[in-house]
């Protein structure tokens, strides 16, 4: 984490906004070969003691969809949050409790490029469809 945030920090930018991805293959933060798709959900390790905790507590071992965002702007403390799709089963039983109802979003799932924000630098090259969302953050001072 500290290597991506120090290459983060070094991108000349006055807002940085990075958002983490992993394809269904779980191919995290490297190049992937699909294309595009909705968030997907994803089963933690459930071996050993981790796995031991959750049975005791009648948890299952699944993560509901998520993507993480880091985000950068000079004079503000650094973001690091993550978002789920309002559809998602996994909401309500999340393993890692991570779920805030605040980071519950609808998705939009979007084939027409005129759809997207006119200012998005890669409204052109952006392979379609997409899948949307909006979430208002306030950073807090440095």
């Amino acid at each position: 984490m500290d290597l991506l945030l120090h290459r983060l920090r070094a991108v000349a930018a006055d807002l940085r906004i990075t958002i983490l991805d992993a394809c269904q293959s779980g191919a995290a933060m490297r190049a992937k070969g699909s294309r595009p798709g909705a968030p997907f959900e994803l089963r933690v390790d459930d071996d050993g003691p981790a796995g031991d905790m959750l049975r005791a507590l009648g948890r299952n071992a699944w993560r509901p969809a998520h993507l993480h965002m880091i985000i950068n702007a000079p004079g503000h403390k650094p973001l690091i949050t993550e978002f789920f799709p309002e559809d998602d089963k996994y909401l309500d039983g999340d393993a890692v409790f991570g779920v805030r109802a605040g980071l519950v979003l609808p998705f939009k799932k979007v084939a027409d490029r005129k759809e997207l924000p006119a200012n998005l630098a890669a409204r052109e090259t952006l392979p379609m469809p997409v899948w949307t969302a909006t979430l208002d953050l306030t950073l807090p001072s440095a």
